[in-house]
């Protein structure tokens, strides 16, 4: 019975074995992961302050075209008023009208207005103004008056 005995004992004090897949492998897997989780979170977190980034530009950038706008139709505005400021001062019956009261002008007669001709002689045709013209019917009135008054 002692033999049975010792071996009960023999096998009741064997060491236990137990299988283990290294702590090394373990940790390095624990390593691994928690790696992962904190590049997965770098990478939110630049998604999200890329985001943020962008609206702040595009927030940035609708407050200058909105600035934009408003000097254009400033200028839009400046430009109608000096067109129609040049418009008036430069209208014909504008220039005529200040030429008249301002500066005493007077609209050309057409006795004023002399024509040079270069043809073959070089003539110069003056139109008669209304005196002289007068002035011509009166003398060949006169003449035909005298010439039937001749026998």
């Amino acid at each position: 019975m002692q033999a049975a005995y010792k071996m009960k004992e023999a096998s009741a004090k064997a060491p236990k074995l137990e299988v283990r897949r290294g702590d090394a492998s373990r940790r390095a897997a624990a390593r691994r992961q928690s790696m992962a989780r904190g590049l997965l979170a770098l990478t939110m977190l630049a998604l999200v302050c890329a985001v943020i980034y962008s609206h702040v530009q595009l927030t940035e950038l609708t407050g200058e075209i909105q600035d934009a706008r408003a000097e254009l139709t400033t200028a839009n505005s400046w430009n109608s008023y000096w067109n129609n400021t040049l418009d008036s001062k430069t209208n014909l019956r504008m220039v005529e009208e200040a030429a008249t009261t301002r500066l005493g002008m007077i609209k050309a007669d057409p006795s004023q207005i002399t024509y040079i001709k270069l043809d073959e002689t070089s003539t110069v045709d003056r139109p008669a103004s209304g005196l002289q013209k007068l002035a011509g019917m009166l003398h060949a009135g006169a003449l035909s008056l005298v010439g039937s008054l001749d026998p």
